[in-house]
């Protein structure tokens, strides 16, 4: 029996099958195990950073300590901790998935979400501070917002790979996306002819 050609993964490994007459099939457990390992990469960035955040917000003092022993850097350091220390968890997920548009050629948007994140600490804080002549805990609430938008944005900018947007089985087919890596084509050219 002739064996029809799968995908075949990043590593190079062929599959193959002889039950699988449908090309349709092949792509959507490729898409189905690469939205599952990118929903996983970006809990386990939100998961650590957000960890951090929490540790060092729950603890800034102690931090800041371990860097200066000046009482007033202390007591900035410790209330920007505090502030935007939770929001870490927004960081890493922004930039896990960040990391993952780049690695597919996909930069424009997920730079907008960056510049967005420059915007509301940046732009924001300097109006606050310096026409509005709020506090510094005001600029580190806005950079805090920042960190938020920036991880919600970038959940927007990946919302299909992240499998948050129903794609058709035409889709799973042709979307660069969800195509399975090129390597190997060679070798599967050559089995099936």
């Amino acid at each position: 029996m002739k064996k029809s050609p799968i995908c075949s993964a990043s590593i190079g490994v062929q599959l193959a099958s002889t039950a699988s007459p449908s090309p349709k099939a092949p792509c959507a457990i490729f898409a189905a195990t690469l939205i599952l390992a990118l929903c996983a990469g970006a809990a386990l960035g939100a998961g650590a950073c957000g960890l951090v955040g929490v540790v060092v917000a729950r603890f800034p003092r102690t931090w800041m300590g371990l860097f200066t022993t000046d009482g007033a850097v202390t007591e900035f350091g410790a209330s920007y901790l505090v502030r935007v220390g939770p929001a870490y968890a927004f960081l890493g997920l922004g930039l896990a998935l960040y990391f993952v548009a780049q690695g597919r050629g996909r930069v424009v948007r997920p730079l907008l979400a960056t510049l967005t994140r420059l915007l509301v600490s940046g732009a924001l804080g300097a109006v606050a501070m310096g026409v509005l002549g709020w506090g510094i805990d005001v600029l580190f609430g806005l950079m805090a917002c920042g960190l938020a938008l920036y991880g919600l944005v970038m959940v927007v900018v990946m919302r299909r790979e992240l499998g948050l947007v129903k794609v058709t089985t035409h889709e799973w087919r042709n979307h660069p996306s969800f195509q399975p890596p090129a390597v190997g084509n060679d070798l599967m050219a050559k089995e099936t002819a």
